[in-house]
């Protein structure tokens, strides 16, 4: 019993190292200025919607890091019973789009630090339609079976709720896509006035 139990002492140790493990990302300083040069965009994205002119504007990362930043710190409650959200990050590859969350969660009054880790595709249909169907979730270093992925993200979803309501007027886009600036070769994502969008433009 006792080998047993030192055993499963050793796994859960392991697990919760697993799952603590933190990832690299580059944050590139997030910083007011990107902060309201985002803010300064959207406006003249919504106004451009809203008198039907056909066109787009870019979304660097860091300026969309630098936003989320400043939602975070303007926001009076970003948490989740039980767990606390401490970042939010994200970073455009190729077509795809990673969400990463930070967070913290108390077990036996010892805290558990993590960071859940989702990708993102963007599934444009040349019309109304676009989603953005998740690809891969992971929290720390440990994958999450697709099956689980429901039942995960109903316990730590509502820890990074609060900042993606800031990002409420994404239903809203006709279409968008992730391409590489032609300049910085750098992915940015490029947020459409009108639709559809064809697969031509959005390369």
């Amino acid at each position: 019993m006792g080998l047993f139990a030192a055993i499963v002492v050793v796994l859960v140790l392991v697990g919760a190292y697993m799952l603590s493990r933190d990832v690299p990302f580059d944050w590139q300083s997030p910083n007011v200025v990107e902060a309201n040069r985002f803010k300064g965009k959207l406006a003249r994205y919504e106004n451009a919607k809203n008198n039907g002119q056909h066109g787009f504007v870019r979304f660097s990362p860091l300026e969309i890091n630098s936003y989320i930043r400043q939602t975070m710190t303007n926001q009076a409650d970003t948490n989740a019973p039980g767990v606390h959200l401490t970042r939010v990050g994200v970073e455009l590859v190729n077509t795809n789009l990673m969400l990463y969350s930070w967070g913290e969660y108390r077990i036996f009054n010892l805290p558990l630090r993590f960071v859940v880790q989702r990708s993102f595709s963007i599934q444009q249909e040349g019309s109304n339609a676009w989603e953005t169907p998740m690809e891969s979730f992971k929290v720390g270093e440990v994958e999450v079976p697709r099956k689980y992925w429901d039942s995960v993200n109903t316990f730590l979803g509502p820890m990074d709720a609060p900042v993606l309501e800031s990002f409420g007027w994404r239903t809203n886009i006709p279409a968008l896509s992730i391409i590489k600036n032609e300049l910085s070769q750098r992915p940015e994502l490029r947020v459409y006035t009108y639709k559809p969008v064809s697969a031509e433009e959005l390369r």
